[in-house]
């Protein structure tokens, strides 16, 4: 790898028909600018699609979404949601030359970076929003995930809407 450079590797399980292929369009001229179909993953056993995108140093962010696409183009099925987004900013290792995205047809992880320092064991913060996780808005009795002093908590969910965030001692 130069050293300008570094490398995404993409991994997603996406069952397809014969003759259809998984593609990512996204907001780099890499990916097509979300008009053309430049970045085909290449099929694998297990219906796991993969493909390395090397890209500049310079390219920081890039929106982006898998699509299905038939061969002879008369099928064409776009991820739903919102769209992907990778931001080299927010890995632990902003230097990192060698990337592994492992993603989910229409589902994605969102991680919470939330720097507040708590005093002590009492104080918490919680997080409130639309999947059953963060508490549906508090709908049927669901309680929002507690952020403490404790260990990272891992959220998982169809679809994250929007959230608040709180704590405990300024509501």
């Amino acid at each position: 790898m130069e050293d300008n450079k570094y490398s995404i590797k993409f991994s997603i399980k996406y069952q397809t028909s014969p003759g259809q292929n998984i593609y990512i369009l996204g907001s780099i001229n890499e990916l097509g600018n979300w008009k053309e179909n430049k970045f085909k993953l290449k099929w694998h056993p297990g219906h796991i699609w993969k493909g390395t995108l090397v890209l500049p140093d310079s390219i920081y962010s890039i929106t982006y979404k898998f699509v299905c696409i038939s061969n002879d183009k008369s099928y064409i099925r776009w991820e739903q949601g919102l769209n992907r987004i990778f931001h080299r900013d927010m890995l632990p290792c902003k230097d990192q030359k060698k990337i592994k995205m492992e993603c989910t047809w229409e589902h994605f992880h969102i991680t919470f970076h939330i720097f507040y320092p708590l005093k002590n064991d009492s104080e918490y913060f919680q997080i409130i929003g639309g999947p059953k996780a963060l508490g549906e808005w508090f709908k049927n009795g669901n309680a929002p995930v507690k952020m403490d002093l404790s260990e990272p908590k891992t959220i998982e969910g169809n679809s994250i809407c929007s959230f608040t965030l709180f704590d405990r001692h300024r509501r």
